[in-house]
This record gives C-alpha cells, sequence and structure tokens, in this order.
C-alpha cells in the first residue's frame, strides 16, 4: 500500500504542533515567573473571585486574562490567584 498524501501537510501539522507545545509552555513558564515574583514582592495574595468583587470587571473577563497571563495571575491547588501591591 502506498501512502499519497504530500510532505507539505505532514511538514505543516508538526509546525502547528510544535507551536502549540510552545505556547503551553510558554505560559507555564510565565505563570511560574508571576507566582515566584508576587512571593518575592511580599505582596498580598487574593483570589481572583475577590478582585473581581472588589474592581469593575467581572469574574469571566479576570479568568480569560489569567488563562492567557495577561495579567499576573497564577494558581495555587487549582484556585485563581493574584498579587495585590501593598505600599
Amino acid at each position: 500500500m502506498v501512502w499519497n498524501g504530500s510532505i507539505k501537510n505532514v511538514n505543516c501539522f508538526l509546525f502547528r504542533v510544535k507551536l502549540t507545545i510552545e505556547k503551553i509552555v510558554t505560559l507555564a513558564l510565565t505563570e511560574s515567573l508571576h507566582k515566584r515574583i508576587t512571593y518575592l514582592r511580599g505582596e498580598k495574595i487574593t483570589t481572583l473571585a475577590d478582585c473581581a468583587k472588589k474592581g469593575r470587571k467581572s469574574i469571566n473577563t479576570l479568568l480569560n486574562a489569567a488563562r492567557r497571563q495577561t495579567i499576573p495571575a497564577f494558581r495555587e491547588k487549582g484556585v485563581w490567584k493574584i498579587g495585590v501591591y501593598n505600599p
């Protein structure tokens, strides 16, 4: 049996898989960095739910931003948390 698929399609698929893996690793490292910086600065750590109650943004908006790592949030035991700066 001869495979008639194109090498171009296989290379495109492998490239997408490589980008996906790189994105996952990048997000994990960024989340870890946010956690370390928060603890080193000695910031008060609160959950995103508490942060949403105090702020004007909805919890869904904050959770999506945390998942994309556009805010300095991190997970501890499956709960999203964020550091609040105390001067």
